[in-house]
């Protein structure tokens, strides 16, 4: 088990900011270059394919840059889907900061990421840019895979959810 603001243990579902839903396969104790001192890695596997067996390792001295959580309860998702339904009042013609929505999304604040579905959705989809499009596509997808975990529904019910919120 590893702790820090969060106790991870092998078997455990988290969420990786990039990723999505991952499996602890692994936290792996090396000794450092001194020789004295152990650094401790997480081992990840996602739980969508990415081809091949694919594993992600973070250090643990990297964990809280790289947005790693629980996946939301019920409750929290809940929440969520409140933040989605809200109207935004964003300035549509302000260009989309698209390194800033990145570190958003690398934090790993699940409020903070409903709020950059909610502006993102408040432009018309074909008017985005290629890059930003896959960010929106990639967040919603994410937040998908959480609401079928948590509340136990299908990928597609999951979809639908988030698209009606957005509303």
């Amino acid at each position: 088990m590893i702790k820090g603001k969060v106790k991870i243990r092998m078997g455990d579902t988290i969420v990786h900011s990039s990723h999505g839903l991952c499996k602890v396969t692994g936290i792996i104790e090396e000794l450092r270059s001194d020789g004295k001192t152990k650094k401790h890695t997480l081992e990840l596997k996602p739980k969508k394919t990415i081809g091949g067996n694919c594993r992600i390792l973070i250090p643990f001295d990297s964990m809280e840059k790289s947005g790693i959580r629980y996946p939301a309860t019920k409750r929290e998702l809940n929440k969520i889907m409140k933040i989605l339904k809200r109207k935004r009042t964003g300035n549509k013609e302000k260009p989309i900061d698209y390194f800033k929505n990145k570190k958003i999304i690398k934090a790993g604040n699940l409020e903070r990421i409903a709020e950059l579905i909610s502006d993102l959705n408040q432009y018309e989809y074909s008017s985005l840019l290629s890059k930003d499009k896959r960010m929106l596509d990639s967040v919603k997808e994410i937040l998908a895979k959480e609401l079928v975990f948590a509340k136990k529904i299908k990928v597609s019910e999951a979809r639908k959810l988030i698209n009606e919120n957005l509303k």
